[in-house]
């Protein structure tokens, strides 16, 4: 049983591996053979919540048909062997020494089948929810947002100053340069709403200081559902009978699913981590094949509850749609091209960030919503293009969409997309308010027939008749990628800005 209990955490260590190395491919060039948002294309939960919110078909999460399978056949293995939260979770609880013995019987269980009732009937009344409870999710974005861009940081910061050394200097230094645009990305990473991001980590990380696995005990929605489907599995713990009832594996089941009475487990409950085999005294705890595994498999969860939750789920879709919009700032809040229509987005964005991190990548302009597209577009991806802009040749952010929300459009599809229309502010132009020549905007246009043109105007400027160039937008040609805000030299808010105005969006 240690053998198996060593696999086991093998298993995690891999998993976990293998998500923070598709996370640190999750930028220009994207040329790795393995999907960078694997982990979330393996999401049962995202998948039903995107295909009944979305009322679509999203392809990309055929794979988490596998974990349906296996969660029939293995029960909730998938929690306490591959999902990286759950990893995190128990590397964080080892570091707070999470006291298992004040774990009580486990009241609060209900919990997750109540959250996952409520983001399944948001789901079915076209509310996306999940973001906030899924377990992938959570990580993906965390890591994103806040995990990478403060190790990418520090990592930096050290080779920097390794590199001022006087003896070994030049080689930190060439480090350093090789690293850079490989390892490392070529600009730095910034990204609004990393301190919220980071609150929900944090508190549920420190929920270890409860007891252990309390966010996957009581909480994760994914848990819940898996525990449903857990109910049909044909592959158990078993108790022999030697068994003293001695009580040390109730009191170490990470997840309090053992029975004190007997010993038989709760099969909606246990994750498979075989720690009780490998600390009973009598060796009479094992795991096998069969239908007749003595397996106790309750649903806590009463009728009044279902009820009470499915409500809430009701209310809680009631009090988004009937929560204003920021009309100031709903015009600036631009989508990635190939976007799908603007409900249908909402209903399918999963706010993973993916697309946010590997912008950073490139041109940069993606960024998580704060309130431009309503509480209901909360961290879904707008471009600031003050910030960055839409690289020209770039379509990355359709490819590590897992949802289909954002459509994976052909370079030259892409080029053809329109985001929004360019307009001037003429109080801050400088060729109109300084009335002085300016052509950044102009040379940076990435279009064949350049959208910014320059008409002949004659203005006075200190009693003298002058010859100015005036710049203009065609707005037949632009494609609001941005490039001539982000470039434009005025200090703070640019004299060119991009509008929704025209935009084109996906119809699925």
């Amino acid at each position: 049983m240690r053998t198996a209990l060593f696999i086991r955490r093998a298993a995690q260590v891999t998993f976990l591996a293998l998500f923070i190395f598709l996370m640190t491919r999750n930028r220009y060039p994207l040329n790795f053979f393995l999907p960078t948002d694997f982990f979330l294309r393996i999401d049962p939960l995202s998948a039903l919540s995107v295909i009944t919110a979305g009322r679509t078909i999203a392809v990309k999460f055929w794979p988490s048909i596998i974990v349906v399978i296996s969660a029939v056949i293995f029960g909730r293995f998938f929690c306490g062997w591959i999902c990286p939260l759950g990893t995190v979770i128990d590397l964080s609880d080892r570091t707070l020494r999470a006291d298992q013995k004040r774990q009580k019987s486990g009241r609060l269980k209900s919990l997750k089948y109540i959250i996952l009732i409520i983001i399944l009937t948001g789901a079915v009344f076209s509310f996306q929810f999940i973001f906030f409870f899924d377990p992938l999710v959570i990580i993906t974005r965390s890591a994103t947002i806040i995990i990478f861009p403060i190790l990418y940081y520090l990592i930096e910061s050290i080779l920097i100053a390794l590199a001022g050394l006087p003896v070994t200097g030049d080689f930190f230094f060439e480090l350093y340069l090789d690293l850079k645009g490989t390892a490392l990305p070529v600009q730095e990473q910034s990204f609004y709403q990393g301190l919220p991001i980071f609150i929900i980590l944090l508190a549920i990380l420190s929920l270890g200081l409860i007891s252990r696995r309390y966010w996957c005990r009581n909480l994760c929605p994914l848990g819940a559902m898996l525990g449903l489907l857990s109910k049909l599995s044909i592959f158990g713990r078993y108790v022999r009978e030697n068994c003293n009832l001695c009580q040390d594996c109730v009191s170490n089941c990470k997840m309090t699913a053992i029975r004190k009475q007997d010993a038989v487990s709760n099969g909606t409950e246990c994750i498979l981590c075989l720690s009780c085999g490998a600390i009973c005294p009598e060796e009479s705890i094992g795991f096998k094949f069969t239908k007749g595994v003595k397996n106790a498999s309750p649903v806590d969860i009463s009728r009044r509850k279902f009820i009470g939750a499915a409500a809430g789920g009701i209310a809680l879709l009631g009090l988004y749609k009937v929560t204003p919009v920021n009309i100031n700032a709903s015009d600036r809040a631009i989508r990635p091209p190939g976007a799908a229509e603007e409900d249908k987005f909402l209903d399918m964005c999963l706010r993973c960030q993916q697309c946010v991190g590997i912008c950073s990548t490139t041109g940069g302009c993606l960024q998580p919503a704060v309130n431009e597209a309503g509480f209901e577009g909360l961290w879904t991806p707008i471009a600031d293009m003050r910030r960055g802009y839409c690289e020209y040749n770039c379509n990355l952010c359709g490819q590590v969409c897992p949802s289909g929300a954002i459509k994976s459009l052909t370079v030259e599809d892409k080029q053809r997309v329109i985001m929004g229309t360019a307009y001037f502010d003429r109080n801050r132009c400088i060729p109109y308010y300084r009335q002085e020549e300016c052509m950044v905007c102009e040379e940076h246009c990435p279009t064949p027939d350049k959208a910014i043109i320059f008409r002949l105007t004659q203005v006075e400027k200190d009693g003298e008749s002058i010859v100015l160039k005036v710049p203009y937008v065609d707005e037949s040609l632009c494609i609001g990628c941005g490039i001539c805000e982000n470039k434009c030299p005025v200090t703070g808010r640019a004299g060119i800005f991009i509008t929704r105005s025209d935009e084109e969006r996906i119809m699925l």
